[in-house]
């Protein structure tokens, strides 16, 4: 099998709004840190999967759809899977499609141009190596928002590409929390805690793209929070998204 990675730039114009619960008509000032799609594609002879991690909070159905469509029609023949999967970033947009207050069509096409870029310059330089499954459990990084003392997905992985050389070339690392850490602080994009580990992966590791999957974080949020905590040892600011963000770096 070939692998390949690639990434585009997706941060909305400015004056979009941010998501936020109660806080859809904010608009964004200015960019904390960036948002991106960023792709790892497996091909094979007759198979491309695109893998696409997304700085977004929400996205709608039809994008996904708009996506595998058009690599369909440029890959005739070849079996097409997309499985595109949102960071929930509460600091970045949310597109639930026509109809939807929050509905822009200019950056719906922005987001599914960027993915389609993301996922070409991956499908271009695709080259042959080797995939290597790590996992470990983490605690205190992530806590059942609802019933404090009950289970949340406490598993750290990391899928590495290398190549023929058994050089690293792409990390998928996932983990559950909702990404909020920075929520309402300022009315900024921000990746939250991903954009801090990913660049801390690749600067580790030269040459190495890294992106984020979230994983089952409907009721798991970050560190020791839970509704109710008055005191949490990390509260909600930019030092919680550089803590997490590290700390996760480091467990990776």
């Amino acid at each position: 099998m070939r692998f390949g990675f690639g990434r585009h730039a997706i941060t909305p114009p400015a004056g979009y709004s941010r998501f936020q619960w109660g806080g859809q008509s904010q608009v964004a000032t200015g960019v904390l840190r960036p948002l991106f799609a960023s792709a790892m594609v497996v091909r094979g002879e007759q198979h491309l999967l695109a893998l696409v991690s997304l700085d977004l909070c929400l996205i709608h159905r039809d994008i996904h759809e708009r996506v595998t469509q058009a690599l369909r029609e440029q890959h005739p023949g070849t079996e097409v899977l997309v499985i595109l999967n949102c960071s929930h970033s509460h600091q970045a947009p949310v597109l639930m499609g026509p109809g939807s207050e929050s509905y822009a069509l200019d950056y719906d096409r922005q987001v599914v141009a960027g993915i389609l870029a993301a996922i070409g310059e991956a499908r271009q330089q695709a080259k042959p190596g080797t995939l290597a499954l790590a996992q470990g459990m983490v605690s205190g990084l992530n806590r059942n928002r609802r019933r404090p003392e009950q289970a949340v997905d406490r598993m750290l992985s990391a899928v590495v590409a290398s190549d023929a050389e058994g050089q690293a070339r792409g990390l998928a690392w996932h983990f559950a929390a909702h990404p909020l850490t920075n929520m309402g602080s300022t009315a900024v994009w921000d990746s939250d805690f991903s954009g801090v580990t990913n660049p801390a992966l690749e600067a580790r590791y030269p040459g190495l793209q890294a992106q984020f999957l979230q994983g089952p974080a409907g009721d798991a949020f970050p560190l020791d929070w839970y509704f109710g905590q008055e005191n949490p040892s990390w509260p909600m600011g930019a030092a919680t998204t550089e803590y997490l963000g590290e700390r996760l770096a480091q467990g990776v």
